[in-house]
Parts: structure tokens; C-alpha cells; sequence
């Protein structure tokens, strides 16, 4: 059984994994500034009989992310095995020279130094125990261009780079049994896929298109999330990978197959392609 915090968790898509682990009776903090979401979402449980951790607090501030894991220490008696990062937000919308300076900042700050904060303290936790897994999300724009989203696609794209940057860092240091890695969900519905209509015009043709068609079919089934995270939290199932972008829909499970724990470095990594003259 593990024991699980997931920031983020008490709505979108960190709700739908709580809710997940929560059922197979693991050990679950769920954190969020949001309190209102945190009470119903707890309520929700209680009715079912189920017992979860529920934690306010602010992703951004490194006091109350150690307050969170010591939250979830006094509740289940063991820190973590598995720290999961869903909270986000999603930010100005519409051409980078019109949006807010200050929202832009706040995205940046929210997404990924929110990240990085929460990261450094589950990988801290675990050094003490020698083992462990963070898992982090990516997002649309993380490894191309999404035009009207320049914030979060920035912020997601910084966190491929610390999650690339901090396995390798992890493997110099001697902590093979620790490792971090990012999901690409594809697009899911949630409260930013109804920010993205609700934005018209300003969020582009190709954005509002995605957004209607994930409004009307829900998007990625809640099955191919967990079952990648059941994958990413099991040591011995995935052999150590870490440092890599997956998304759901990918044969993760045929990579372990075809090269154990020797699979290629440029697999699942940003990489720039050269410029390469013919002459």
C-alpha cells in the first residue's frame, strides 16, 4: 500500500486520481488552497465511508508545502511514498502583447515555481527513506507552440526541463530508487476547458475547436491517467525511469519490455534539433 500526497487534488483531473487511490484504500493527503473544494470533497468521502488527509495550502509558499507533508506524517504515521503535482492554473489567454503582465507572472509563479517548491520537499522526504516517486504534469504547449496560451505553455515547458534536470541531478547524487517524471494527459475536461470557451475568440480557432470537442466527450478517460501513475509509482515495473515526458496514449509499458532499465536518453526529453548546412 502506498501513501500518497496529491497537490491539486481536490478537483479536475487531481480529484479523479484521488478519488482512485482513495478507493484502493491507500494512504491519501489531498492538498489545495481552495478550502470549499477541500470540505466537499471530503464530505464526499465521508459519505462513502472512505477516509482522506484534506490540507490547505498555497503550492508557492515553501512554509506551507512543509507544514503539508508534516499534515500528512501526523495523519498516517509515514511520509510519502508518491507525491503527485496537479495544481495549476491556467492564465491570461490571448496574444502575449495584450494579457496582463502581472497574470503572466502569477501563471509562471503558480505552475512551475509552485512545482519546483513542491518537488525540492517530496525529493527531500525521500532522500530520507532512499525511495520514492514525484510525479508532475505536463500540459498543451509544454513541447510546441500553442499560440494565446503563452504563460502556461511556458510554465509547462519549464517543468519538463526540471523534471529532466532533477533525475539527472538524483543519479549523480546516488539516489537510483528516486525519480521524477511528468504525464502528458492529453486534453481533459475541466474547469479550463470551459475558461477556454468562455474566452471566444481570444483563445484562437484551433483552441475553441479542441475545447468544444472535449466539452461534448469528456476528453481522455480517467483510465489511461491512473493506469500510467500505477506504472510510475511501481519501482520495479517501470525500472527506474525517470527524467521523461510520457503521455498516456504512448506503449510505456512496451519501452520497460524492449530496454529495461537501459532505455535510450533522448526518449521522452525536449531536445533541440541542430541546424545542419549541406554545403
Amino acid at each position: 500500500m502506498f501513501s500518497i500526497i496529491i497537490f491539486g487534488g481536490s478537483r479536475g483531473i487531481g480529484k479523479v486520481i484521488a478519488e482512485y487511490y482513495i478507493g484502493k484504500k491507500f494512504e491519501v493527503s489531498v492538498g489545495s488552497r481552495n478550502v470549499k473544494t477541500l470540505d466537499k470533497f471530503r464530505l464526499a468521502m465521508a459519505r462513502k465511508k472512505l477516509s482522506v488527509n484534506v490540507i490547505k495550502v498555497d503550492i508557492t509558499n515553501g512554509r506551507d508545502v512543509a507544514r503539508a507533508f508534516k499534515a500528512h506524517v501526523a495523519k498516517w504515521g509515514r511520509s510519502p511514498d508518491v507525491v503527485i503535482n496537479c495544481a495549476a492554473m491556467q492564465g491570461p489567454i490571448g496574444n502575449f502583447w495584450s494579457v496582463s503582465a502581472r497574470k503572466w507572472e502569477e501563471t509562471i509563479k503558480v505552475n512551475l515555481c509552485g512545482s519546483f517548491v513542491v518537488a525540492r520537499a517530496a525529493i527531500r522526504q525521500m532522500i530520507k527513506n532512499g525511495y520514492g516517486s514525484v510525479i508532475m504534469f505536463s500540459g498543451g504547449g509544454a513541447a510546441y507552440p500553442r499560440p494565446n496560451f503563452s504563460a502556461y505553455a511556458a510554465s509547462k515547458t519549464g517543468i519538463l526541463r526540471m523534471v529532466e534536470t532533477m533525475a539527472e541531478e538524483l543519479k549523480l547524487a546516488g539516489y537510483p530508487n528516486i525519480i521524477i517524471n511528468a504525464i502528458a494527459p492529453g486534453a481533459v475536461k475541466t474547469r479550463m476547458t470551459k475558461d477556454v470557451l468562455e474566452a471566444g475568440s481570444k483563445a484562437g480557432e484551433k483552441a475553441l475547436e479542441e475545447a468544444s470537442e472535449v466539452s461534448r466527450t469528456g476528453g481522455t478517460p480517467s483510465k489511461q491517467i491512473t493506469n500510467l501513475i500505477d506504472f510510475l509509482i511501481d519501482l520495479k515495473a517501470n525500472c527506474g525511469l525517470s527524467g521523461r515526458l510520457i503521455h498516456v496514449q504512448e506503449d510505456y509499458q512496451w519501452l520497460i519490455k524492449e530496454f529495461g532499465a537501459r532505455v535510450p536518453d533522448d526518449i521522452g526529453k525536449i531536445r533541440r534539433i541542430p541546424i545542419q548546412s549541406k554545403r
